[in-house]
């Protein structure tokens, strides 16, 4: 068996009611199976973020050597505008990664109601509009 460390926890009421509730049903043993059960779900969703993470790196790496340079290299204005065009999507990709990692993100269904909340506002509020 692993060694294990003691700690004292603080649970919101709400929080103390599930945990209890836990245990009631015999979903689990103990308010430490609980606790640990919690733990591993916070360590695979820490796994998957790494993951998504490494992919679109990979990603971002393949379109960066993949895509021919299509820019003449003599036109100065142009490799400018080439390059403030990657800065811009490396900083937008740096975003959703950032939002990821913070949690703030939403569901497919959540995303796909929020855009037919907001095609349905435009037609209500003057026709119907094509994007």
């Amino acid at each position: 068996m692993a060694q294990r460390e003691s700690k004292t926890l603080s649970f919101t009421p709400q929080h103390a009611d599930f945990v209890r509730e836990c245990v009631e049903s015999g979903q689990y043993q103990s308010t430490s199976e609980v606790v640990r059960a919690g733990l591993r779900l916070l360590q695979e969703q820490a796994k998957d973020r790494e993951a998504g993470r490494a992919r679109v790196q990979a990603l971002i790496a393949e379109m960066a050597s993949g895509v021919p340079d299509t820019v003449d290299p003599t036109d100065e204005q142009a490799q400018a505008e080439r390059e403030r065009g990657n800065q811009w999507l490396r900083a937008e990709i740096q975003k959703g990664l950032d939002d990821i990692d913070a949690g703030r993100t939403v569901t497919a269904e959540e995303m796909f109601e929020s855009l037919r909340k907001q095609q349905e506002a435009r037609r209500g509020a003057g026709g119907r509009q094509t994007a």
